[in-house]
C-alpha cells in the first residue's frame, strides 16, 4: 500500500489524477497539495498527455467556490 495521497495513471493521452485521502475527506492539506502539484507538473511535461482528469477516492470531493 502506497502512502501517497495522490496517484496518477496515463492511458491513451489522458492523465487521471486521483486524490486518495478519504480518511480526511480529501482535504487540501499541504502534503496532498505537494503531491498534487508534482503529478500535475509531470503531466504538463509529458508530451504524450493531452488531457488531465481529476478524481477522488471515498465519498467526498473538494469543491472550489468562486465569489
Amino acid at each position: 500500500m502506497s502512502d501517497e495521497l495522490v496517484h496518477c495513471e496515463v492511458d491513451r493521452a489522458v492523465a487521471t489524477v486521483t486524490l486518495d485521502s478519504p480518511a480526511n475527506r480529501n482535504a487540501l492539506s499541504s502534503r496532498l497539495m505537494t503531491d498534487l502539484e508534482g503529478h500535475l507538473a509531470a503531466a504538463a511535461k509529458d508530451p504524450g498527455v493531452r488531457a488531465v482528469v481529476l478524481t477522488h477516492t471515498g465519498g467526498t470531493f473538494f469543491v472550489l467556490e468562486w465569489t
